[in-house]
């Protein structure tokens, strides 16, 4: 038999489980690829060097950058590795970014 204590505890581990269930489900990721705001590659270049960037992801040449402000900007890289190249010569304004 179930007690009331224990059937407290199912019911929120259940809650828990759905709640898990439909983030995975969501495609939301921790980017928010899907919410991201598509931005061409001279202001990816700007924010990334005017320090804005917090996290960078790179995907096949799709690049995703979460801002300190919290919005998540989309672009493409103009040859494989642009980003890296452009993250080294920003130095001290990209130092502590996410990769």
């Amino acid at each position: 038999m179930v007690d009331e204590k224990n059937l407290a505890r199912i019911v929120i581990l259940i809650a828990i489980a759905a709640v898990i269930l439909i983030a995975s489900f969501s495609g939301v990721g921790i980017f928010g690829k899907d919410k991201s705001i598509s931005v061409s590659w001279d202001i990816a270049v700007t924010l990334l060097h005017n320090g804005e960037v917090e996290k960078v992801a790179a995907d096949n040449g799709s690049i995703f950058m979460s801002l300190k402000n919290g919005k998540v900007v989309s672009t493409t890289e103009p040859y494989e590795g642009a980003i890296f190249d452009e993250i080294r010569k920003c130095a001290d304004a990209c130092k502590g970014i996410i990769i």
